[in-house]
């Protein structure tokens, strides 16, 4: 699943992105708000966090970066162009 937020504010005459944080759970289960067959068959709507892209600047410019899970050995990466830490 992909989850997009868009975090902006739009007024009479202009428009602003919101720079507050958001927190978000690494494991989203979504079982008691949507409906979902529950034959053997079908999983559970439970989500694991493994990605965020970041923007860094306005609403007409900025820059891009992602945050990625290693499905592997579980540790966080940033990729930011051409470098990972």
């Amino acid at each position: 699943m992909v989850l997009q937020i868009k975090r902006f504010s739009y007024g009479k005459f202009s428009k602003q992105k919101l720079n507050n944080r958001v927190k978000v759970p690494s494991v989203l289960n979504l079982s008691k708000v949507i409906a979902y067959n529950h034959h053997s068959s079908v999983k559970d709507p439970v989500y694991e966090l493994v990605g965020v892209v970041n923007h860094m600047g306005e609403i007409n410019y900025g820059h891009y970066t992602a945050d990625c899970k290693n499905p592997i050995n579980g540790r966080w990466y940033c990729f930011n162009d051409s470098s990972v830490s």
